[in-house]
């Protein structure tokens, strides 16, 4: 063999030697300890093996022609059992690998996995160092013999060695005589490498946890901030704004243009834009267009441009107020939770996620169902102040506000909260009305109507003489369709409503081929006073109007008592051909009733012809709707049912009709001419009760969910049921309801037209997976009577269990429904069966923290007190749920102290078991008798009577901050924020905050008592101030360590027991 081959093979092997005494040694220290060898150093042994396994090989490859010598013969065999016995060592040693993150359980398996494979590891051991043994002595007889002729006869060859080998030869040179020293020379490289890709692996490890602790706590927070803005949103948000249409073509251009090149009539828009004037007024009679400038000034992006020249980021925000629409498209709680909704929808999701955290988050009452103007002005403010940015607000309709203030008050109470910002601008519209005068006067404004004359003409002119219908018409007759035009434009009076009924009127007559003379009678008998306008349109009906008066009245009186409807219900209610089949209770219902003919065409053609134009069917552009008309067509084929094609599509249509259709008023100001004399002599032809058609509608309701279910399990018009249910004077007829709404829900599950498996785990019944609790679902609106007729049936009007889940249930969320008095009536009934008002709803991280039924029902009202004044029967029913919680055994005297520690980890604030000189904390106690004291309500002052006769006492103690090192600040009494508001509020409601409360707290909890607050420099003085006793100190958990950390510093650096106001000061956090 060659001197170079020979030494080649003589390192190879010795690298197999080198894997193999790491895989033994690692195996040695994984069975001495129990556990398994680091996962690294197994990898990297592992490689070596393949990689000397490959340089083996190529050292047996020989040229043609050579042959090995007997005794490098013997060696390569020696070689190939150590490299044998090596490979099955280190397949031993990989069935022994655990995966990243399978945690103690797994190593201790792996463990165990050794212990029964130590026999097989522990012979395979044995043969490797017998051959090691024998290789020690050959490998280094034959190394020594060759390399002294080599050495000798060829000094070259060191310079062909690769590094390692080099160094093995070195070695051997200098006189190492075993081939353990070389080994050990070898892994010594390893062991540092490994050692070091160790230290890097695990600080990776640290990172990627680090990173998954933030990932996890923004998507908590993502999740409650989601819940926080849907609590903002509301059905109908954008309705006002979307059923605007859009500005004519080149119309409105007027108000971008610059004053020099028009008439002055009007502040020049674009240069209040970029001022710093607050406030700009658009007035217009009715129907001038102001809702569709506002619209096109909010979409068009001059705009945006004009109010960004300072260069600073601008946000636009908007609201229609809609006198014809839902409560809350005209007032002010409405348009403070579509401003903020707004706001956090438009400025960028990590920074709105961080206002809700820093800002909203820790001010916000995480119990809170019940939006009031006064806590949605506070939170506008505060997020403001948060945002760096210009925000323009515009606000259409004033003039249709309505609230218990009128809209002078609104604005004003806006203005309030956002008078310290130079960035913030106001563009309101309205009619011109002496109450809102007082706001305008003064200020920059346009008169609409003075302004819009060429607009109208541009629009009569595309309409009447630009069209296919009339092109010929205004070349023919040039003169008198000029003459038409202005005739057109000149009785407007820039009233846009009647130019646009006025045109269709005309265009009607064009396709009839009127004579010019006929055209002029249609404009001539049309009025040039909006009023006069509707009473002519039924005037035009003449002989049918006795016809169609009955049928119309009852049009109308849907759409003005219920708003605007979809036509698959608009069609139930009015269709007598539907009424026998949809007669007989919901439990018989079945295909007959799938396959009925719902004609919701002839009804939109009903509508129009008998309301002579004051309602209107239009089709609502949903972006989904192919797709979720897919997805119900693949449930009706799925269904049990078996419905023939022709029965699909027309249950499609039905969810077409019930989906993107909708009936109203063809303007706003039509809804007005009802509640005039001569709208009221219209509705006389068939008067409706009120509780007449909310049966109607109901049932509708109830059929059209039978028809066009939707999409996903339970997702009822809830909202919509609470709202007219408690106008049945009947409650035989709401328990009918009730009955009928749980057998159709049944039904649907029945006919796999929904899917029990997507129901919330809350509202399926315990123990039985296929069944839905429809008393909690129907809680918002549920009877007594109901209640507890569905109790008997169901066989639990005795467990005591299910009734304490059923209270828990009803107490949270009982103060969102629309009827209060019902659903606390539902309350004392479950109590006066055996629930327990004492049950937890919400734990603590603490036993003395936690919040019982019996807290929260005293909460609520308190929150419910400040938001609005309850009537006579609302407080009865009240105060009866208080009588029958203490006949049930609540605890008078129960007690909460609240104890807020800084998260250093965080920055923010944690609910902690106890106070410490070593962080920063906020402290507080209060009773149940404290939620109610000091409100000034006459409700909540018999409450306290209730209270107090049965044996309460207060527990208050003061809000108390303390920030290292030693800087103590206590809240004083203020008279105008009752005692229970500032511990719930500033602390108590903070417990469900987990897993901690964001920055800032400590702020915003001054905010709230800047008016009346002392700082102390000596702890005692300031824990008395707050009402603490030393007895008090020493006895109650969450202080004790603080008392003894007290007495043992004995206050040090505490000079004196100072104290002062911080009225008009600010402490720093």
């Amino acid at each position: 063999m060659e001197a170079i081959a020979a030494l080649s093979l003589a390192c190879n092997i010795i690298q197999v030697i080198d894997s193999t005494s790491k895989a033994v040694k690692a195996c040695g220290q994984f069975y001495k300890y129990g556990t398994t060898v680091d996962i690294e150093d197994l990898s990297y042994v592992s490689d070596q093996l393949s990689q000397t396994s490959d340089a083996l090989d190529k050292a047996q490859s020989l040229p043609p022609g050579t042959q090995l010598s007997k005794t490098d013969a013997a060696l390569v065999e020696l070689g190939k059992r150590v490299h044998d016995l090596a490979e099955s060592l280190s397949k031993e040693l990989n069935s022994l690998k655990i995966a990243p993150g399978l945690g103690r359980r797994a190593a201790l398996v792996k463990t165990f996995h050794l212990k029964w494979r130590a026999s097989r590891i522990d012979e395979l051991k044995r043969k490797l160092d017998g051959l090691v043994q024998v290789l020690d002595n050959k490998i280094l007889v034959q190394l020594s013999e060759k390399l002294s002729l080599t050495l000798r006869n060829q000094g070259d060859i060191l310079k062909a060695l690769n590094d390692r080998q080099k160094e093995i030869a070195q070695q051997i040179i200098e006189g190492a005589t075993t081939v353990e020293k070389l080994v050990s020379s070898q892994g010594a490289q390893a062991r540092s490498h490994v050692t070091q890709e160790h230290l890097v692996t695990r600080s990776r490890i640290d990172q990627i946890d680090k990173k998954i602790d933030q990932v996890v706590d923004t998507q908590l927070q993502k999740v409650e901030f989601d819940k926080f803005m849907q609590s903002l949103h509301f059905p109908g948000i954008n309705w006002r704004q979307d059923t605007i249409e859009e500005a004519h073509e080149k119309t409105f251009e007027w108000i971008f243009e610059s004053l020099e090149d028009t008439p002055e009539r009007w502040h020049n828009f674009p240069s209040w834009l970029r001022s710093d004037q607050p406030l700009y007024w658009i007035l217009g009679k009715p129907g001038s267009g102001k809702s569709t400038l506002m619209n096109f000034l909010v979409q068009d992006s001059r705009t945006l441009k004009e109010l960004g020249s300072s260069g600073q980021p601008t946000t636009i925000l908007s609201f229609f107020f809609w006198e014809a629409g839902v409560e809350l498209q005209k007032a002010l709680v409405g348009l403070l939770r579509s401003l903020i909704y707004q706001l956090l929808r438009a400025i960028d999701s990590n920074q709105a996620l961080q206002v809700w955290s820093d800002v909203i988050q820790p001010h916000n009452p995480p119990l809170l169902t019940v939006w009031t103007s006064k806590l949605l002005l506070r939170l506008l403010q505060m997020i403001v102040q948060a945002v760096d940015q210009r925000f323009c607000f515009f606000l259409d309709g004033l003039d249709e506000f309505q609230d218990a203030v009128d809209g002078t008050e609104a604005i004003r109470a806006l203005q309030d909260v956002l008078n310290y910002q130079n960035s913030i601008k106001l563009c309101i519209s309205s009619r011109p009305q002496n109450n809102l005068q007082v706001l305008y006067q003064g200020c920059p404004n346009l008169v609409i109507q003075t302004l819009t004359e060429h607009d109208i003409r541009r629009y009569v002119e595309d309409k009447l003489l630009k069209t296919p219908l009339t092109d010929q018409l205004g070349a023919a007759h040039s003169t008198q369709a000029s003459r038409l035009v202005d005739e057109v434009v000149w009785k407007a009076e820039g009233v846009f409503l009647w130019v646009t009924l006025a045109v269709q009127s005309l265009l009607r007559g064009i396709r009839n081929e009127d004579h010019w003379e006929t055209l002029q009678e249609r404009l001539d008998q049309l009025p040039s006073e909006i009023s006069d306008l509707y009473k002519h349109m039924w005037k035009r009906m003449a002989d049918d109007y006795p016809i169609y008066a009955k049928e119309a009245a009852l049009y109308l009186q849907i759409i003005q008592h219920f708003g605007p409807q979809n036509l698959l219900e608009m069609t139930i209610m009015v269709d007598e051909d539907l009424r026998p089949i949809f007669s007989t209770p919901a439990a018989t219902w079945g295909v007959k009733q799938l396959e009925a003919k719902v004609d919701h065409e002839k009804v939109r053609k009903r509508v129009t012809v008998c309301c002579a134009g004051f309602l209107e069917v239009t089709d609502v552009q949903l972006y989904n709707l192919d797709s979720e008309l897919r997805k119900v067509q693949k449930r009706l084929e799925y269904s049990t049912l078996e419905l023939r094609p022709e029965v699909i599509d027309h249950l499609l249509e039905c969810f077409r009709a019930h989906t993107s259709t909708k009936v109203d008023f063809v303007h706003r100001t039509a809804a007005e001419f009802l509640n005039t004399s001569d709208g009221h002599a219209l509705l006389q032809a068939q008067l409706y009760t009120k509780e007449e058609l909310v049966v109607q509608l109901l049932r509708s309701n109830l059929i059209s969910v039978f028809l066009a279910p939707p999409l996903y399990a339970l997702w009822l018009p809830l909202e919509f049921w609470a709202a007219y249910l408690p106008h049945l004077e009947s409650e035989e007829a709401s328990t009918e309801f009730y009955s009928e709404a749980e057998v159709i829900c049944r039904k649907l599950f029945a006919l796999d037209l929904w899917d029990l498996k997507s129901v919330e785990s809350d509202l399926i019944v315990r123990g039985q997976s296929d069944e839905v609790d429809y008393i909690k679902l129907f809680r918002d609106f549920s009877t007594p009577r109901y209640l507890m007729n569905r109790l008997n049936e169901k066989g639990v009007a005795e467990n005591k269990a299910y009734l304490t889940e059923l209270l828990s249930w009803w107490v949270e969320g009982a103060f969102i429904c629309w009827y209060l008095p019902r659903v606390i009536q539902c309350g004392v009934l479950l109590l006066q069966l055996g629930a327990d008002p004492n049950q937890v709803l919400w734990p603590g991280i603490s036993d003395h923290q936690a919040f019982t039924i019996w807290t929260n029902a005293l909460i609520w009202p308190s929150l419910w007190l400040r938001a609005e004044t309850p009537s006579e029967l609302e407080k009865g029913s009240y105060v009866d749920l208080i009588t029958a919680m203490l006949e049930a055994g609540a605890d008078p005297n129960e007690s909460h102290d609240c104890c807020f520690a800084r998260d250093s980890e965080e920055d923010g604030w944690r609910s902690s078991s106890e106070a410490t000189l070593s962080t920063a904390f906020m402290l507080s106690k209060f009773s149940a008798l404290d939620l109610v004291t000091g409100s000034g309500h006459v409700l909540a002052e018999r409450i306290e009577s209730l209270l107090r006769g049965a044996g309460a006492a207060s527990a208050r103690k003061q809000v108390l901050c303390f920030q290292p090192p030693m800087s103590w600040w206590v809240s004083t009494k203020h008279s105008s924020n009752p005692p229970f508001f500032h511990a719930y509020v500033t602390t108590a409601s903070w417990i469900r905050m987990q897993p901690s409360i964001k920055r800032k707290g400590l702020d915003y909890f001054r905010a709230l008592h800047q008016d009346d607050s002392h700082v102390f420099n000596n702890g005692l003085d300031a824990l008395h101030a707050a009402g603490w006793t030393d007895e008090e100190m020493r006895t109650t958990r969450s202080l004790q360590r603080l008392w003894e950390e007290l007495q043992q510093s004995g206050d040090e650096g505490q000079d004196g027991h100072e104290q002062h106001s911080t009225e008009g000061e600010d402490v720093e956090n």
